[in-house]
């Protein structure tokens, strides 16, 4: 299992927004973890597409300050517990594969 963590100070800028589509791309993490993304919740869509993560939980940031994503695929089950502005705890539940 893999996952991929980036404090990416922001992805407001499309650039940077190519970078980690990069990153998914050429690493293939199953998660992806970002920290200070200084993003709203409706801004979300087009980048979760673009990483072909459909799952995410969001915790939107304070203006221009913060925010948490937690992104994952189709394949894997996340039972989330509790999330702030600070953390995101959560199990990852393995999908089960038949015989």
């Amino acid at each position: 299992m893999s996952l991929l963590v980036w404090n990416c100070r922001g992805l407001g800028h499309p650039r940077a927004v190519r970078s980690l589509a990069g990153l998914v791309t050429s690493k293939k993490p199953r998660f992806v973890f970002l920290i200070e993304t200084k993003l709203r919740n409706f801004e979300w869509d087009h980048i979760k597409l673009k990483l072909k993560k459909p799952n995410a939980l969001i915790v939107e940031s304070d203006g221009r300050k913060g925010g948490l994503v937690l992104m994952w695929g189709r394949d894997v089950g996340v039972e989330v517990f509790s999330f702030s502005t600070h953390h995101i705890e959560a199990i990852i539940v393995e999908a089960e594969l038949p015989p």
